[in-house]
């Protein structure tokens, strides 16, 4: 991936969340996935043709909706990760038709159970807490 170091860690927090809101794994796509040099770094969600009309409305890829849709959350990923985002959910079979290349999985969650408990404290470093600060939003409540 060339979107580089702290690009790469708000790709990947953002990344979490379409997932929490979709459903579905997001995919960087496109040139921004082989090269330094890209005009827009390109992500997409596939989803069941089923799934698809529920988010993009009877008309699909031709409606208002699916366009306010894909509008609304290339803002939004600009916004959190200061890319260039063009976002867009697809059909599975549109998408694999369309993106013949590099498809990479972003907002993946890291598993810690790797971690060695005996590791010295100086080198832990608690990932999931360095993804939530790259966000200033504010925490839920505890009761």
């Amino acid at each position: 991936m060339s979107v580089g170091g702290p690009n790469y860690t708000k790709l990947q927090a953002w990344g979490r969340m379409l997932k929490e809101v979709f459903g579905e794994m997001p995919y960087l796509v496109g040139s921004s996935t082989t090269s330094k040099q890209f005009r827009d770094v390109d992500v997409v969600v596939m989803m069941s043709n089923e799934k698809f009309f529920s988010w993009a409305g009877p008309h699909g890829k031709r409606g208002v909706r699916w366009q306010a849709l894909c509008a609304s959350f290339s803002a939004w990923g600009k916004e959190i990760t200061g890319l260039n985002i063009d976002f867009k959910i697809q059909q599975v079979l549109d998408a694999n038709k369309q993106h013949k290349g590099t498809r990479m999985a972003i907002g993946i969650e890291i598993d810690d159970s790797w971690r060695d408990p005996d590791c010295p404290e100086f080198l832990k470093f608690d990932f999931k807490s360095a993804s939530d600060e790259v966000f200033d939003h504010p925490q839920e409540p505890s009761e």
